[in-house]
């Protein structure tokens, strides 16, 4: 992901998004979590689920350490689960800050 971008990230789970109850999806970088988006943040569509984050976020990465980690924790009533912890590069970009 570039920094100062808006990405969408997509998952495609291995159940409906509507069994979903809670949500955290955590965005990290050297064992600290800079960003995090909850259910209300995404748009469901069957086992597929989609986040975008803003420029403002992105801009919280620092493109130095080259990569950031992701990684969802789903709740399904009582049963907890937690995905793999997804490695994506962060690249810098030549105008630091957001388009006006």
């Amino acid at each position: 992901m570039y920094r100062g971008t808006t990405p969408t990230h997509t998952f495609t789970l291995p159940f409906d998004c509507s069994e979903i109850t809670k949500l955290s999806i955590a965005y990290a970088q050297d064992d600290k979590v800079i960003v995090e988006k909850s259910l209300s943040d995404c748009k469901c569509e069957g086992n597929i689920l989609t986040v975008t984050l803003t420029e403002e976020e992105t801009l919280l990465f620092d493109c130095k350490k080259r990569c950031a980690e992701i990684q969802l924790r789903v709740a399904r009533g009582d049963i907890k689960s937690a995905s793999d912890i997804i490695k994506v590069p962060v690249d810098r970009i030549l105008k630091e800050g957001c388009l006006e």
